[in-house]
Order: C-alpha cells, then structure tokens, then sequence
C-alpha cells in the first residue's frame, strides 16, 4: 500500500500539471542538435538510377537551427502559434506542443508546404509517465492547398503548380518533460515517409529524418552573453569574408559582363563584400579593402545591383564612426553628409546617371520610377529597392539626384502594392527610445495602429505579396519619405499616402510575421533566407522599429542565424551573398532615415 501511495503521489504532479513554458517573448532556448535524413529513390527512370541519399528535390534551402523562440509562442505559451513550413521542422513542432489534448487526436494543418501543398499532421499523445518522458506518434498526409485569399489565377499559377508532390508519413516522438524548468528537457523523432511525384522521371521516393534535441540552453536579448555572441560571428564572417575577396580581381569577382553585355554580376558581389566589411567595421585602410575599392573603381559597371552596392559601398567608406549609436541616442538628428574625394564624387556621379538610365522604358520615369537589372520595359521590386538604397547613399554624399526619382518611385509602390483580401489590423511599431525606456524599468505601451495588410511581389506579373519583396516596398518608402522631406521636393499629400502604404507593408509583414522562412513566398520558403532577413532589417532599422507589434525581430533574427553558423564563419546560405547578408543583418547595417516616434 505504502508503495502504491508513493507511485500515486510522484505521478500525480505530471500527469496533472498544466504544463506552459517559462520563455518571455524576447527569450529563445538552444538545443544541441543530432540530425540525420536518408533518402531513398524507390521507382524511376533514370538510367543510372540515383544512389542512395540522392537529393529528392523536396528540401529546398537550408533548415532553421534547434532554436525555440519565444516570441513564436501563443497566447497560452503553451505551442508554437505558426505551424512550419519544411517538413524537417515537423519534429520539434509536435514535441513543442505542451497543451493537454485528454488523449484524443488533435489534427495540425501546415499551409503550403513546399513542393507537397498543405500537410495533414493527426497526432496522438500517450500519458505522462513518472519520470516525465511521453510519446507522441503522428500521421502525416497531404492536401491541396485552398487559395486563402488569392485571386484563382494567382491560386494557380504560383501555388496550385508549385505543389503536386504526394506525401504519406509516420512520426514517432519521445519527449521528456520538465515541469519545473518550464520547458522539453529532450526530445528523440523519427519521421519516415514517400513522396510520390507529379512529373518527371521519378515517380516514388522514400526518406527518414531522425534527430535528438537536447542540453537546451536560454538566451536572453539583453544579456552581455547574447551581445558578445553575436559581435563574435560578425568578426567571424567578415574574416571568412576578407580572405575571400583577398584576390578581388579573379574567381568569383573577376569582371565579367553577361547578357549581352547588361549585368555585371561579379562586380556587384564584389561591392556587396566590401559594404559588408565596412559596416563590420573593419578599417577602410585594410590592405584587402584598399585593394578592394581600386579595383571597383577600375570597372564597368552596368546593372542596378552592382551600381547601387557601389554607390552603398562607396558612401560607408566616407561614414563617420558610431554614427547609428548617436542618433538613436538623440546626438544626431539624421544621418550627417559625407565628404568623399572628388575622385569618388565624380566616379559616384558616373554610377547615378547610369543608374538612372536602367529604369522601366514603358513609363513616364516621373510617374513610376522603377528598376531592373538593365533596363528595358520591365521591373522588379527587388532591384527597384538597390536602386533607391544606391540613389540615397549618393545623396549622402552630396551627388544630386533628381526630384523625380523619389516621387516616380513612391508612385510606382503605390501602384505596385497589392490587397490581400484581409481585414484591417491593429498593431504596434515600438521604437528603440522606447523599448531602451522599457529595459531600464519604465513603463511604456506601444500606441496602436490600424491598417489595411498590403504587400508587394517580385515583379508585376500576377505573384503574391510575399515577405522579402514587401519588406523591400518598406523600405523603398521610407527612403523616398526621408529624401523628400529632407529636400522639401514633394506635395504633402503624397507623402501622406507614402507613410499609408508603409503602414500597410508593415501590418502585411506583422499579421505573418516568421523569420524561419520568406513569408507567403510558395516555392522559396526556405532560399535566399538571409535575403529575406536583411531586408526586414533594412525596413525596420530605416524607421527605427525595434519591436514589431511586440516581436523582437533583431533577437529572433539573430538566434537563428547564430544557430547556424559554421566554424569557418560563413553561413549556409548561398556563400558570399548568405554571408553577407547575415553579417548585415547583425550588424544592423542599415542607418536610420526616418525621425520621430514610431
């Protein structure tokens, strides 16, 4: 009997515990990760047919790190509130789930998933035993993805074909709980499951993913560990950086003009570099910059991308030290003038006339002002954004630039911005003053702002607003916003609309707000992530955002990219331009252009 009261008394506190997780919204627990996938080709016609672990085209981009976030909590903290959007994440989205279910099926919906559409999770939790540990076991199907808000063209076109791919799977969890701690302890998964295919020479595959999470760790935003961290990978990447670029003349950076003479590629990369190791603050005298910038000078330079870093690269080379620190501090109401050499003020008023000259052809340049790579009747939001980033940097540097581009830009934003069939939300935009306020014990609330969510895609051809391009009309705004009203060129009223249609990009950006993944974009998710988070930098950092509507997107941001960082100090992400744009993006490279509370 004493026995049996004994067991009745240790069980009694997990299986009636309601478990919630002890993590603040601007705190993120660190696991340390095992992780395997095998794949599998079962039925194709390849001949020869592929060999065991063959890339199944099903995982594009690289996984986020074992990170848990706690800004991507619910309400209740108890589950995180976004399902994902990569199968591999499945794992620790299930065993993260501490609600209590009663012990019958709860059923997951993973919108969008790419190539497969929406996954179908039903998932079953056993007890609790004594020394805390549970299983969770799961089936996985796959749905076709409804339009949730897209027009049926847009449904089609840019969803429906991206994702055919059958998909039929089990999980099988064991977790191990810790009540006191407030978190998993541990977790094992093994998902195993087929993709079938829609086209192609393949037709059945197989693959399993196997991990252990455990020793999880917690950071906070305002501990020095955090910040010492974080100041540690921009020394790292900017060094894999500088011996990268040490030849800058060969490899990879070699000048080299394509299509038909119009995109000089290279020479943009090799611009991004040297931007990236300036805001590193590694000293314009660096012999590797030095040589860096003389061959820059030497070259043709062509396209918008390349144009518009050069210009970027050119003006942080003349930026005075702790700039960005004064004026959130007060000191400095702006970003000050920068004085390069006449040789560069003439060489960046070279670029700017180039640049200029590589707007849409199909419209009145004062009426819509937008980029693409070289010109001609087309567009896209991406390069539209360089050009405005290089427009400012030369304006900075008192090269002139014509009233015309900001508002022809600011027109084309407007134009461009699309309705998402959703209703107008109300949401927060705290500044740093305010949340510096907040840390040193102030009381502060973040005034709501009500709008309409309305993104922006890459081109004008019918794709959904998605994150990275509507992070980039943000930001395209807030540059036009702040030149005109420093250079008092623009009506009022258009100003008026301006500052609208930001408050639309960032409701669009707050209502799906993730930085696991390039938001509502169906078939890149997972590519170009570093992208997608530097250009909410840039947005955020432009208006001084520090929280969107509560996220600490710097924190969030930077726990992921710190989670995967190698020891060479590169990231995963698409070598040079990945790690470049991590080391932008904990940096926060972008200086401020708007003024007054946000």
């Amino acid at each position: 009997m004493r026995t049996l009261l004994a067991l009745l008394i240790a069980v009694l506190p997990l299986a009636a515990q309601d478990f919630v997780w002890q993590l603040g919204p601007r705190e993120a627990l660190e696991y340390r990760r095992e992780f395997t996938l095998r794949t599998r080709v079962v039925e194709t016609r390849e001949t020869p047919p592929p060999p065991e672990n063959a890339d199944l085209r099903v995982f594009p981009g690289v996984h986020n790190g074992p990170v848990l976030l706690g800004g991507e909590l619910d309400q209740e903290r108890r589950a995180m509130a976004t399902p994902p959007a990569d199968p591999r994440e499945l794992g620790a989205f299930l065993a993260f789930d501490l609600r209590r279910h009663g012990g019958k099926p709860v059923r997951h919906v993973l919108p969008a998933v790419f190539p497969f559409g929406d996954l179908v999770v039903v998932a079953r939790h056993g007890a609790v035993e004594t020394d805390g540990s549970q299983r969770i076991e799961a089936e996985v199907t796959r749905e076709a993805p409804p339009p949730r808000g897209l027009s049926k063209a847009q449904h089609e076109a840019w969803v429906l074909s991206q994702m055919r791919h059958g998909l039929r799977g089990r999980i099988e969890i064991v977790r191990r709980l810790d009540p006191a701690r407030g978190m998993v302890a541990a977790f094992t998964a093994r998902f195993v499951a087929t993709v079938g295919y829609a086209e192609g020479p393949r037709s059945k595959a197989e693959f399993t993913i196997e991990e252990r999470w455990d020793t999880p760790r917690i950071w906070r935003a305002d501990e020095p560990a955090f910040r010492e961290r974080v100041a540690d990978a921009i020394r790292r990447g900017a060094d894999w950086l500088r011996t990268r670029v040490a030849d800058p003349a060969t490899g990879e950076f070699a000048h080299f003009v394509d299509r038909d003479g119009t995109v000089t590629y290279n020479s943009g990369r090799l611009a991004l570099v040297l931007l990236t190791l300036l805001k590193a603050e590694v000293a314009a005298t660096d012999p590797v910059l030095v040589q860096g910038f003389a061959e820059l000078r030497r070259r043709e330079l062509v396209d918008t991308y390349s144009l518009a870093l050069a210009l970027m690269a050119m003006e942080a080379r003349y930026a005075p030290a702790d700039e960005r620190a004064r004026i959130l501090r007060g000191e400095l109401a702006r970003a000050q003038p920068r004085t390069p050499s006449l040789p560069d003020r003439s060489l960046m008023g070279e670029w700017v006339q180039r640049l200029l000259t590589n707007h849409d052809a199909g419209l009145d340049r004062s009426y819509r002002m937008r980029w693409t790579y070289s010109g001609g009747q087309r567009f896209d939001n991406s390069n539209s954004q360089y050009g405005l980033l290089g427009l400012w940097s030369a304006h900075l540097c008192g090269v002139e630039v014509p009233a015309w581009a900001w508002t022809g830009a600011i027109g084309h934003f407007l134009a461009e911005q699309q309705r998402v069939k959703a209703a107008p939300l109300a949401f927060s935009l705290t500044g740093h003053a305010e949340l510096a306020k907040a840390a040193a014990g102030a009381r502060v609330t973040a005034a709501l702002r009500r709008a309409e969510p309305m993104g922006w895609g890459y081109e004008g051809n019918g794709r959904p607003a998605y994150g990275s391009m509507t992070a980039a009309g943000v930001t395209g705004l807030a540059i036009c916003i702040a030149a005109l009203t420093e250079t008092r060129r623009a009506p009022g009223e258009l100003l008026v609309k301006a500052q609208r249609a930001m408050d639309s990009g960032f409701a669009w950006l707050a209502g799906r707000f993730t930085l696991r993944w390039n938001p509502d974009n169906p078939y890149m998710p997972r590519e170009w992530h570093e992208y997608y988070l530097h250009c909410v930098e840039r947005a955020c950092e432009l208006s001084r955002v520090a929280l969107l509507d509560g996220r600490d997107w710097y924190f969030e941001g930077a726990m992921l990219l710190l989670s995967q960082q190698f020891p060479s100090g590169e990231f995963p992400g698409g070598g040079v331009h990945g790690t470049c744009f991590a080391v932008l993006f904990l940096k926060k490279a972008q200086l401020p252009v708007l003024t007054g509370p946000r």
